[in-house]
């Protein structure tokens, strides 16, 4: 099916980045927004889309939350056994 929209300038805009941060074309993004809209819709409750994102929002989410934390990286012979070293 091809749809046509008429957008404001500014809604075109925003859609545009919003399409750039998901490293999406335009057309792409609102695809799938609209699919996981309809699969939400057909399920019965909308409540699944606003819980659902994209891969690329995703790991922009994971990269905000782990930003400035310095972890330390596990010796490379490292087991799961060793977290029960002190303890059984």
């Amino acid at each position: 099916m091809t749809v046509t929209l008429n957008l404001s300038p500014e809604t075109e805009q925003s859609l545009r980045e919003k399409a750039a941060q998901n490293g999406l074309a335009v057309e792409t993004y609102l695809r799938q927004l609209v699919e996981r809209d309809t699969q939400a819709a057909n399920a019965g409750t909308g409540a699944g889309f606003a819980a659902q994102v994209l891969p690329a929002e995703f790991d922009q989410l994971l990269d905000e939350l782990s930003e400035g934390l310095a972890l330390p990286t596990l010796p490379t012979d490292w087991w799961r056994a060793d977290l029960y070293a002190d303890h059984d």
